[in-house]
């Protein structure tokens, strides 16, 4: 069994934690496939299990010689995922020491803030983490192709302010209602076709990195489920 860590955006996390979010997607490993994503297509998807390796096989739609294999870092089903999130550490504590009390992952008051030290996910060790999921699925598509199912997987919300009329979707505080107060969407920014949603929550996270959604590149979807 091999365990991954996983960073997610603090709207992201606390959407699996509330049981909302049970897939991402994913880039790595893919680079080479999405410099031109629609000339590849997907061959075979193959679990290795004594490796712990999920390998995709693509060829080259003008050229049937010309493929390439890539590899998902996070492993088989039945491997597991550790979240890397947003933490504030105690200002006093040991690195070398592994304490979860000196962790928290909520910002302090005002009154306890001097007493901690806000840091990146990317920063997280192991002992600090507080969610671990077991993978249940990898597979490979093109991102334009998730559903309004996955959509919902993903850890965006539908809700309606008018009885079920109107339904928008959109990312929700931690009191589940939209707004600002933390990490979520104002209900002005929601939108009512969910793929416009999710596609601006991409958007925010992976544009900038090339990989927008109109690019509509190859993605890793993992899923998994809280152990």
């Amino acid at each position: 069994m091999k365990e991954s860590p996983l960073l997610l955006k603090p709207a992201m996390a606390w959407a699996a934690r509330e049981g909302l979010k049970s897939e991402t997607r994913r880039l790595d490993g893919l680079n080479e496939i999405n410099t031109i994503p629609s000339v590849w297509e997907l061959t075979d998807l193959v679990h290795e299990t004594q490796s712990r390796t999920t390998m995709a096989i693509f060829k080259h739609m003008y050229s049937s010689f010309n493929t390439r294999a890539a590899k998902c870092r996070y492993g088989v089903p039945g491997d597991r995922l550790w979240i890397r999130e947003t933490w504030w550490e105690r200002k006093d504590h040991l690195s070398e020491v592994k304490d979860v009390n000196a962790v928290r992952f909520t910002e302090p008051t005002e009154d306890m803030a001097y007493l901690y030290k806000k840091r990146p996910s990317i920063f997280m060790p192991r002992w600090a983490c507080r969610s671990v999921y077991e993978i249940v699925g990898i597979r490979v598509e093109r991102l334009n192709e998730i559903t309004e199912y996955g959509i919902l997987a993903e850890g965006l919300v539908g809700l309606s302010k008018d009885g079920g009329v109107t339904m928008k979707f959109g990312i929700c505080d931690s009191d589940g209602s939209p707004g600002n107060d933390d990490f979520g969407w104002p209900w002005k920014y929601w939108e009512k076709n969910p793929v416009m949603a999710f596609g601006k929550l991409w958007d925010s996270i992976n544009a900038k990195r090339g990989y927008s959604w109109d690019m509509n590149p190859w993605v890793w979807v993992v899923e998994f489920r809280r152990m």
